[in-house]
């Protein structure tokens, strides 16, 4: 039986490379959701601070 020897252009890695390359991808999509969170929270903020400005001046009126 002849082995077939074509290059498939795949190259495995050892585990420990495995196990770094999938560290890497799970933090990238952590940090991703992070970020996305982080301009979620800082327009709260923001929406927070308006609303509390508009009932400080309501408040004021009185």
């Amino acid at each position: 039986m002849e082995k077939n020897k074509e290059d498939l252009g795949i190259k495995l890695g050892s585990d420990e490379m495995v196990y770094w390359k999938n560290l890497i991808e799970a933090k990238k999509m952590d940090v991703k959701m992070t970020e996305e969170n982080l301009k979620f929270y800082k327009f709260i903020v923001k929406y927070a601070e308006q609303e509390y400005q508009k009932a400080e001046k309501e408040f004021n009126k009185k």
